[in-house]
């Protein structure tokens, strides 16, 4: 079967789109997961595996659904590599699947999250507690954008395991700002060198 990327797209992508729109990883990471296990996303697997309690492959299937049970809260995702790791979905008899290539329905994903420019001009986007996009025309109070920019420029010099390891409060003194500026701007910089 050959994917059409027209209808389809990498997970890491659509996790990347969900966070633009909602402007937090940790909010797209679980609307991602709610709205996939509650199956109001489609989803298909490049290679899934289901392997037994002494590490052999018990079976392989190739682009296909993922069974309905996958999507919960024991899987384990990494959100750069497309890839489901770890223990995953236990099936009966202490088996469990590993997976490579997730992808999402697109047409799902847009639904879900429309791009801020269908915004009416003027609104501003916020998140639901679900997870879905929604806006308001109150104009969002705090210092103008020029303040994020510079601690994203000083952010994109550090270290990459310094910057990940600093603690909110240690980001808000070192770069005299609210830690919510700061955190959003070193989730700015670590999607930039995921990106590169």
């Amino acid at each position: 079967m050959t994917i059409d990327f027209r209808e389809w797209m990498l997970l890491n992508a659509a996790f990347k789109h969900a966070w633009e729109q909602l402007g937090n990883s940790k909010l797209a990471h679980l609307a991602i997961r709610h709205h996939l296990s509650a199956a109001e996303i489609d989803s298909m697997i490049s290679i899934l595996k289901l392997i037994n309690d002494v590490g052999e492959v018990v079976s392989v299937s190739r682009d296909a659904p993922p069974p309905t049970q996958f999507w919960n809260d024991r899987v384990g995702i990494n959100w750069e590599t497309d890839l489901v790791l770890g223990e995953g979905w236990q099936a009966p008899g202490s088996t469990y699947y590993r997976a490579a290539g997730v992808m999402l329905k697109r047409s799902d994903v847009f639904r879900l999250w429309p791009k801020a420019s269908a915004a009416p001009e003027g609104a501003r986007r916020s998140a639901s507690p679900d997870g879905f996009a929604v806006t308001s025309s109150e104009r969002r109070p705090g210092r103008p954008s020029k303040k994020f920019d510079e601690i994203k420029a000083q952010m994109s010099k550090m270290d990459a395991a310094e910057l990940d390891g600093m603690l909110e409060k240690e980001m808000s003194a070192k770069f005299n700002a609210a830690r919510s500026t700061c955190e959003k701007a070193r989730k700015a910089v670590q999607l930039a060198r995921v990106e590169n």
